[in-house]
């Protein structure tokens, strides 16, 4: 469903601001999945970062549905947090109505590094204790990597995974997109 009609408010509509496309994405899901939602169907959104990248000005804008980017400059890791709200958030779990997706702007440079990811790398459960990795310890992967090529880093970031996981079964979706600019 979030696939198409993302392919919809992109390919068709032209929409290409990421708050917009976040916003119509919103609607769309709450409109396609409304009628199962009435006879009691589970309640789950979709976290989910998108950018858009403006090489004429050098700026990034960056909306999020719960999830953040993370911008790795000369070493140093930040974390650009997104709203706290999922796709196919409907008003009545208490968002307005009057609530609308917004967009950070950032400034970029060459050589910055950005990452996007979901939530399911640093929720695996693994390691010796068997306890989740933790949004710290994947952000310090990430600074620690950053500097390394992209193709080394999509290594690092796999088999640290696998590392980490061990016989554990996978808990979520895993998906990590870095590029440098």
């Amino acid at each position: 469903i979030g696939n198409n009609i993302l392919n919809q408010i992109i390919n068709e509509n032209n929409i290409t601001d990421p708050a917009k496309i976040l916003q119509h994405l919103n609607e769309g899901v709450i409109k396609a999945l409304i009628t199962s939602r009435t006879y009691g169907a589970a309640k789950d959104g979709m976290d989910m970062g998108i950018c858009a990248i403006h090489n004429q000005t050098n700026e990034m804008l960056f909306a999020g549905a719960m999830r953040p980017i993370y911008l790795c400059r000369a070493g140093m890791l930040e974390e650009i947090t997104g709203d706290k709200v999922a796709i196919g958030t409907d008003f009545d779990e208490g968002i307005h109505k009057d609530f609308k997706f917004k967009y950070k702007k950032i400034e970029v440079q060459k050589g910055d590094v950005f990452y996007l990811s979901t939530d399911g790398y640093a929720d695996q459960f693994g390691g010796e204790t068997g306890k989740k990795m933790m949004k710290k310890n994947f952000k310090n992967l990430l600074q620690h990597i950053s500097h390394k090529p992209m193709a080394e880093q999509e290594k690092i970031v796999s088999n640290s995974f696998l590392e980490w996981k061990g016989n554990y079964e996978q808990v979520d979706d895993v998906l990590v997109i870095g590029f440098k600019l």
